[in-house]
């Protein structure tokens, strides 16, 4: 507490003046218990049924723009783990339409691009070589914050405290910071949220109502706003186009070559390359 109070400070960070530019990347343990399903089997349960499915407290990771407060992607997964890192830088620098449209959204969810920097702490999930591979393909620079000091990635840990306070305080079953404001509350008697209805909601939320509020931090610009503006004066990186996601976030799995070329997925393929290459080393 005392270090908390009166630790040192310097001159702080340098501006950030064109959006995309630092990125801060984190996950976090979403304070409701959601149940687990199995796809096709939800509509045809009644509530109690749907009361003894297994529940779950999923894992979110973000991304977000240091000088827009745009949200860049949001993934959920069981665990923080470098699959789940790795498809959250995916979706940032993808086309997120598709995501929007499912979710219902109003707001276009048009805000992607390559950033130029991601901060990120030291777990296993983003400290590992899968995932310096992916950002050295994708000609990014990142640093590592120190273990134990969290208001070095201050802007998205404070999103996802936003997210507790406006989303997860509508649905039942949630576990609360402490046992001091959880109190005798049951969350596991009390849920009822799917991990897909809190996909949706998040997407919602995200979209059609952080973009669109008005920050004190941007002189009341709204994120999309700041966002549209700065791509105007400064733009954005380009996103890498579908080749070059392919080979960065594609599946990489080894084959063997034989006389009627490669069988990946049951799909057997064949080219003149592959049949030239075969009949050279067999």
């Amino acid at each position: 507490e005392a270090l908390r109070k009166a630790s040192a400070y310097g001159d702080g960070m340098p501006d950030v003046l064109r959006a995309l530019q630092q990125v801060e990347i984190d996950h976090w343990n979403v304070g409701l218990r959601t149940i687990l399903t199995k796809a096709g089997i939800w509509h045809r349960l009644n509530r109690a049924s749907r009361r003894r499915l297994q529940k779950v407290r999923m894992i979110l990771g973000a991304a977000m723009c240091r000088r827009t407060h745009c949200v860049l992607a949001l993934i959920l997964s069981r665990t923080p783990s470098v699959e789940s890192a790795v498809r959250l830088i995916e979706m940032a620098v993808s086309d997120k339409k598709r995501f929007a449209d499912a979710a219902g959204c109003i707001t276009p969810y048009d805000i992607h691009g390559t950033m130029e920097m991601i901060f990120m702490d030291g777990g296993a999930a983003f400290n590992n070589s899968e995932l310096r591979a992916v950002l050295r393909d994708l000609k990014v620079d990142f640093e590592i914050s120190p273990g134990g000091l969290p208001h070095f990635r201050g802007m998205v840990e404070r999103l996802f405290r936003t997210f507790d306070d406006h989303v997860m305080s509508w649905f039942e079953g949630r576990t609360f910071s402490d046992i001091v404001a959880k109190g005798d509350y049951d969350p596991d008697a009390r849920t009822g949220t799917s991990v897909e209805e809190l996909g949706r909601v998040l997407v919602r939320y995200v979209v059609d109502r952080h973009h669109n509020r008005p920050l004190k931090e941007l002189a009341g610009e709204t994120p999309r706003e700041c966002y549209l503006r700065l791509t105007k004066e400064h733009g954005v990186c380009p996103p890498p186009d579908s080749h070059k996601l392919r080979n960065v976030f594609g599946t990489d799995i080894k084959r063997i070559i034989g006389p009627g070329g490669i069988r990946f997925l049951n799909i057997q393929y064949r080219s003149r390359a592959l049949h030239e290459h075969f009949l050279k080393v067999g």
